[in-house]
């Protein structure tokens, strides 16, 4: 069983900025949301060749080929894969859907969404995936992964029981930060231990780093070529 892990916040919270020191040798995202890298040397990054079978990122919009690629890319060496911007998956499926009538489609937007969690939760065990989403408030003020189309997810999935650790994403006047426990009222968390400080430097690789060193996972060595 791969270890999921949310990066939760708002726009401009640095979800995406915490790719940058990332180890592309092992990583690997994909993007449901068709806009540019928003972090210094992502031009460096190439979409993924089929042919080559290599490449560092690919964008894709529905559910069934998504799954499709979480259970290959692994073959392929990459044991840090991130599903950049999932909300747009809900919104996108809430859109083309905007004019059925009826309930069934609240429900086949949250089973979709449930599946490519429990997808992304059942690659190998020294496989760790980051998926990336909005956040919302509910009826009594706590944060919540942000739904769209429906309060189906919300209400029926509880999406934190399926993660591993859930980081929210702060933009705060010393810079940019993840929050790695719950102050009772929100859904982040983290295995006791892992993290010594409530709050942590915005790096996605540091986070893999301590999670890898947490469980026992031995990393991908960045090779001379990455490092230069």
């Amino acid at each position: 069983m791969s270890i999921l892990t949310s990066i939760s916040g708002p726009s401009g919270s640095g979800k995406t900025r915490s790719f940058k020191n990332l180890n592309w040798d092992e990583s690997f995202v994909i993007r449901p949301n068709r806009k540019p890298f928003s972090f210094p040397g992502a031009g460096k990054l190439k979409t993924w060749d089929p042919t080559e079978k290599k490449g560092h990122y690919i964008y894709l919009d529905d559910y069934k080929t998504i799954n499709a690629v979480l259970e290959k890319l692994s073959e392929y060496g990459k044991k840090v894969i991130i599903i950049d911007d999932s909300t747009h998956l809900l919104l996108k499926q809430t859109m083309d859907t905007a004019k059925e009538k009826g309930y069934d489609k609240f429900m086949d937007i949250a089973l979709n969404y449930y599946n490519l969690l429990i997808a992304a939760q059942s690659l190998p065990d020294d496989v760790r995936v980051y998926i990336v989403n909005h956040i919302d408030l509910d009826a009594n003020g706590d944060e919540i992964v942000k739904v769209v189309g429906g309060k189906f997810i919300t209400e029926k999935i509880d999406v934190p029981s399926l993660l591993t650790v859930a980081l929210r994403a702060i933009k705060t006047k010393d810079g940019y930060k993840f929050k790695t426990q719950s102050n009772g009222r929100d859904f982040y968390k983290s295995p006791e231990g892992m993290f010594k400080e409530e709050y942590i430097e915005n790096d996605l690789e540091e986070v893999d780093n301590t999670i890898c060193e947490y469980y026992g996972i031995e990393k991908t060595k960045i090779t001379k070529k990455e490092e230069e």
